[in-house]
């Protein structure tokens, strides 16, 4: 009898833990999810200079991947160790992640100067860890 009921105490705890692990999870998962609604090809690429808004040179961005039309990719850390709260908090002081889009028929046609230039950004995101765990971490263009 004190057996089963010491099997029923684990069990529980076991459950109770296991839960609290996915919440935790999903407040700081290992991938962010980038969804492409528009009808057109698009790039994207992160940065964390934030409260900086230059585009960075080529070797200085995180370029993410190229997204086509209506499709969405995920994203994981730069280590499989790292989790994205702890990646964007770790990257700078007011915990935001920039994430920039482009039309992949831009990066094709102007050169990086032109671009960081004239500023030849689809869309620009300046989002929180906050925001991001609101959206479900998942970024939607547009």
């Amino acid at each position: 009898m004190k057996f089963s009921k010491l099997i029923f105490i684990l069990c529980i705890w076991g459950l109770c833990s296991s839960i609290n692990a996915c919440g935790k999870l999903k407040d700081n998962p290992r991938f962010i999810k980038l969804e492409n609604n528009s009808h057109g090809i698009i790039h994207v690429d992160f940065q964390y200079n934030y409260p900086d808004t230059i585009i960075l040179d080529r070797a200085l961005v995180d370029h993410i991947d190229t997204i086509g039309p209506n499709k969405s990719i995920k994203v994981p850390t730069a280590s499989k160790n790292r989790r994205w709260a702890n990646h964007i908090n770790d990257s700078n002081p007011q915990n935001v992640l920039m994430v920039f889009v482009y039309s992949l028929d831009t990066l094709k046609k102007y050169s990086w100067e032109e671009i960081q230039d004239d500023y030849k950004v689809l869309k620009r995101y300046d989002l929180t860890v906050n925001q991001i765990k609101q959206m479900d971490w998942t970024v939607t263009y547009p």
